[in-house]
C-alpha cells in the first residue's frame, strides 16, 4: 500500500507498507511499513525515510526465527540508508541476534550490506 500527500509548495510526504523477500545468507519474508519526506526545492529524489520490518527467516548460521529491523536515513538517488536489528525483539533461534548496516534502493530492487551476529 502506498499513499502520498503533496503540500501547497510541492513538498511530499509518503507512507508505504507491504511485504518483501530475501535470499542468500538470509532466507525469508518480511512485512513492514515506512515513511518518506521530500522537500520542494527541486532536489527531486532526495529526502529522508524510515520505518520498521518484521522478518521471519533463516539466518545462516544462527538459525530460524523472527527479527525486527528498523531503518532510517537519507533516501533517493541511490543514497544508503542505515538499518539496525532491534535487540530483544527476536524469536526462536534469533532471540539474541544483533546487527546492522546499510541498504541502497534502486529502481530494480535493493542492496543490503551489514553484519549479523548470533547470540
Amino acid at each position: 500500500m502506498f499513499s502520498q500527500l503533496t503540500g501547497p509548495n510541492g513538498e511530499e510526504i509518503v507512507s508505504f507498507s507491504g511485504s518483501s523477500s530475501v535470499s542468500g545468507d538470509l532466507e525469508g519474508t518480511g512485512y513492514g511499513a515506512g515513511y518518506g519526506g521530500f522537500a520542494a526545492d527541486g532536489a527531486e529524489g532526495f529526502g529522508a525515510s524510515g520505518g520498521v520490518t518484521v522478518w521471519t527467516l533463516t539466518a545462516s548460521p544462527c538459525g530460524t526465527g523472527s527479527l525486527v529491523i528498523s531503518f532510517a536515513g537519507a533516501s533517493g538517488n541511490s543514497q544508503p540508508t542505515r538499518w539496525q536489528i532491534a535487540q530483544g525483539a527476536g524469536t526462536g533461534d534469533l532471540v539474541d541476534v544483533r546487527g546492522g548496516g546499510t541498504y541502497t534502493s534502486f529502481a530494480t530492487g535493493s542492496d543490503w550490506v551489514g553484519t549479523i551476529r548470533c547470540g
